[in-house]
């Protein structure tokens, strides 16, 4: 089964850490789609030698963002890292687009702050709709949803 991680962790070099160890334990019940980790060419590199010249920045930033909704129509369901101040806008978007296309969509959120818009729910309102929406289910832990998973199998 292919999966898709939609995460904001390839921005960080310390964040990089996490998301090795991430991927590494998905990898294990799953072919793992990670967009930082495995771009097309060299789209993550050529991001950072021109990150000041706005024209070349546009045109590979159109280039990645095509590439990584391909990716998810390739893949049968789509995990995503919720952590954060907020909810990455670009995870938002991928799991809209996920759940447009009728994937199945689960999130995690590890981080202990609350992301939400009420005491109701610890993450917005609408990125947890979308979650259920899908089918899918929300995680706290990696072990819950390496637990639940395992019950699956």
């Amino acid at each position: 089964m292919r999966l898709y991680l939609a995460n904001p962790l390839g921005f960080s070099e310390l964040w990089t850490v996490g998301l090795n160890l991430l991927i590494d334990r998905l990898s294990e019940a799953f072919d793992v789609y990670e967009p930082f980790t495995k771009t097309d060419g060299d789209t993550s590199r050529m991001l950072y030698e021109c990150r000041s010249d706005p024209t070349s920045l546009s045109y590979l930033n159109s280039i990645i963002a095509k590439n990584n909704f391909t990716k998810i129509d390739e893949c049968d369901i789509l995990f995503a890292v919720l952590d954060g101040s907020d909810v990455d806008s670009g995870v938002a978007a991928e799991m809209g687009y996920a759940l447009a296309k009728g994937k199945c969509v689960f999130g995690l959120r590890t981080d202990i702050r609350y992301s939400s818009d009420n005491i109701g729910c610890k993450i917005n309102l609408q990125v947890l709709e979308c979650i259920l929406s899908s089918g899918g289910l929300y995680f706290d832990t990696i072990e819950r949803f390496e637990e639940w998973l395992k019950s699956k199998l």
